[in-house]
């Protein structure tokens, strides 16, 4: 070899991240490695911003009523994440 230490992506889904490349994924999303690219509207990877506990690591909605992320304009309800999926899988802006 030519004197190059190359670190292997070895962290496992839910760890803290800060680069792709850190993650055995190959995916770093909202701070920790996540099983999939999570780029859908009002959708994270990070158990501060979707809720639910012991998923880390796993794309989910966005808790309804926030919008970490200011993915979502409009007045009002619609400036935040409706915190359901939708039919495509993702979820979406703007509070029923």
């Amino acid at each position: 070899m030519n004197g190059y230490c190359v670190l292997a992506a070895s962290l496992p889904v839910g760890s803290v991240c800060a680069a792709n490349n850190e993650c055995a994924s190959g995916q770093c999303v909202d701070g920790v490695c996540c099983a999939t690219a999570c780029g859908g509207l009002c959708m994270a990877c990070n158990v501060s911003y979707h809720g639910v506990n012991g998923m880390n690591g796993t794309c989910l909605p966005i808790l309804v009523g926030l919008d970490p992320q200011d993915e979502c304009s409009g007045p009002g309800k619609a400036a935040k994440c409706s915190g359901a999926s939708a039919a495509n899988g993702n979820s979406s802006c703007g509070i029923n």
